[in-house]
Order: structure tokens, then sequence, then C-alpha cells
């Protein structure tokens, strides 16, 4: 779904969340700024410069003056991003609630159940080796206790 909509608003990964957040921030009536935006997407200041001026140059966002404090700049996707946003997503969003209508009340309990359990499971922050890097997760899993070993000796499974 998210590739589909990069590839018809024709910006990478990063760029699209970007959007996506300065649309929902609007939806709140939550100005952000760019440092909002860096803090956000984990990226530096000076990336998310590049990120600005790229989406800028390509007319998906517009910059204004804080109201207050001059020396802070606010940004908001355009009206044309928000309606390329729409339109790649739309159709699909609403087949997603079409299929979620076709459940009975007790299937649609169950599925939040598992959806709520399966987001609470990957919240969950493992605690690496100070000498693992958390930019390199292929090492970081490697480096990570087998939960599901220490858990299986605990109860006698193993």
């Amino acid at each position: 779904m998210r590739q589909r909509a990069q590839a018809q608003l024709a910006v990478n990964e990063t760029d699209l969340l970007a959007i996506r957040h300065l649309i929902q921030g609007e939806a709140r009536h939550t100005p952000v700024s760019p440092k909002d935006l860096s803090a956000y997407l984990g990226i530096s200041t000076a990336a998310t410069a590049k990120l600005l001026a790229r989406l800028s140059r390509t007319g998906h966002i517009r910059r204004e003056a804080h109201a207050v404090d001059g020396r802070v700049q606010l940004i908001y996707a355009t009206p044309s991003a928000r309606s390329e946003v729409r339109r790649a997503l739309g159709a699909v969003h609403g087949r997603m609630f079409a299929a979620a209508e076709e459940l009975d009340p007790a299937e649609r309990r169950a599925v939040i159940r598992f959806l709520v359990n399966v987001a609470d499971a990957m919240s969950v922050v493992e605690r690496f080796p100070a000498s693992v890097p958390a930019s390199n997760p292929e090492l970081a899993n490697d480096a990570a206790p087998d939960r599901g070993a220490e858990a299986a000796r605990r109860h006698g499974t193993a």
C-alpha cells in the first residue's frame, strides 16, 4: 500500500511518512515545525532540511513563519499533496473498511484483541549489549537472548 502511494506521489518512504505526518498534524490542529518532523521521523536536522527542500520543490509542502515567533517555521502539506495521498490511499482504505464491516461484532472483538496484542508485542524494546550497534538489526537480533528458549526452559517444555 505504502509503495503504491510512494510511486503515485513520486516520493521515497521518508517523504511519504513526512507528508502523512503533516496531514495528521493539520487534522489535529497541531502545527508541525522542522524540529517536530525531525523527531517524528528520527532523522537529523540536516536530513530534514534536505527532505523539506525536496518536498517544497515538488510542491508537496508549504512553509509559513510562526504567527507569534517568526523565527520558527511551520510546515503544511499542500492541497495537491493531500489530494494525491487521498487518491493513492483512499481506494485501499475503502476496501479495508469494507472487509471490516463484513465481520460480526464477536469477530471484530477477536480481531481487535489480536491486533492490540500484536502491537503490544511489537512495542517491547529489547535491550542489547552496548557493543551491538542499534543501526544493525541483524547483529542486534543475533546478540539478543533467545526469549522463546528461555520461556520454554522456565516452563519445562524445552
